[in-house]
């Protein structure tokens, strides 16, 4: 789901009660990741947005809902969830305190914090999903946030990964991925493939996989690595790679 930078969302209105938005609407946030011994502390300057999930919910099997519980974009339509809003309020603190909490990595190219707050009396756990991306500069969006509960029990394997990180590998379009760091990366065996050209034989469509690779946006990376890797099996003559593509 592409972020919408500048989405303003109106009032939801019903019987004559009007449910203020204007705690979703885009803003912007300067986190600062501090000086660590010799490095200099760096400001990120990020825009964010927020979409309707965070307040509304899809429709259940066979539901048909009160048409006045009912909220549009210009893409879907969804049923106001009166939960989520009142939990959405908290959103704002959570993205502004990204920085000193944990988060954790989908591996599925986005993100997850998880927030402790008070329902009806009790603690519930309630997870905020993002995704960080660079357009003219970093933009978060907050995709979707509800508390976890018998309809959301599955949660995405979870491996922490500093916010810090998510921030500074997007600036610098490093993927933040998960991976086991004694292995090497897709992108590093990859690029060996391609700076190593003469101890390869290879069919000239292959040209086209290492430009699409150079030019791929993140989230494709693994794809053309796994491409190249099943594709050229009869091909490949650089047996170090292929040594080395094994023990992953």
């Amino acid at each position: 789901m592409a972020a919408c930078i500048d989405m303003k969302w109106l009032p939801f209105l019903r019987h004559n009660i009007s449910y203020d938005l204007s705690h979703l609407h885009p803003k912007h946030i300067t986190y600062v990741q501090p000086s660590k011994a010799d490095k200099p502390a760096i400001q990120y300057k990020v825009s964010v947005s927020f979409s309707m999930h965070c307040f509304t919910r899809g429709l259940k099997e066979k539901e048909r809902p009160d048409r006045t519980m009912l909220y549009s974009d210009a893409r879907e339509t969804r049923v106001f969830d009166f939960q989520r809003y009142e939990l959405s309020k908290e959103l704002p603190e959570i993205i502004q305190n990204l920085a000193n909490r944990k988060c954790y990595h989908t591996g599925k190219g986005n993100f997850f914090t998880v927030e402790l707050v008070g329902d009806l009396g009790q603690k519930v756990e309630y997870d905020v999903f993002f995704e960080a991306s660079r357009i003219k500069g970093l933009v978060l969006f907050v995709q979707r946030a509800y508390v976890r509960d018998a309809q959301h029990r599955s949660r995405p394997r979870a491996k922490p990964i500093r916010f810090e990180v998510i921030l500074y590998n997007t600036l610098h379009d490093s993927p933040s991925r998960l991976r086991n760091s004694k292995r090497p990366s897709c992108e590093s065996l990859l690029k060996n493939l391609t700076t190593n050209r003469n101890s390869w034989v290879y069919p000239p469509w292959v040209e086209a996989i290492f430009w699409r690779y150079q030019h791929a946006t993140l989230k494709s990376h693994s794809v053309y690595m796994l491409t190249v890797v099943i594709l050229l099996p009869g091909e490949i003559r650089n047996k170090s790679f292929l040594e080395q593509w094994g023990k992953r």
